[in-house]
């Protein structure tokens, strides 16, 4: 591509794969955090303080601070649960023999 580019695009060090979460979770993605991430899910879920998850959640919306990246594991395994969990109510997580 040496004919096509800049040398400084092709010989610059590189650098990781940066996607715009704060962004997402802010606009795109604001009212599916609510209905996954809300007081009730996460206070029947009894994983997370759900007042300081919604704190977080209020303050990354407001700009005052950037913990998208705290706030996006949260969704995952909230996900999950709602998928392996919920669905199919009353299998052990985990079954220990012997002990």
């Amino acid at each position: 591509m040496e004919p096509y580019l800049p040398k400084e695009i092709i010989y610059r060090p590189k650098s990781g794969l940066r996607v715009p979460l704060l962004s997402w979770l802010k606009v795109e993605l604001s009212a599916y955090i609510d209905d996954l991430l809300c007081h009730h899910s996460l206070s029947a879920r009894g994983l997370f303080n759900s007042e300081r998850v919604g704190k977080l959640i209020s303050d990354n919306k407001a700009g005052k601070v950037d913990v998208s990246y705290i706030i996006f594991p949260l969704i995952c395994i909230e996900i999950e649960c709602r998928q392996h969990l919920d669905l199919a109510p009353g299998v052990p997580i985990l079954t220990l023999t012997g002990i």
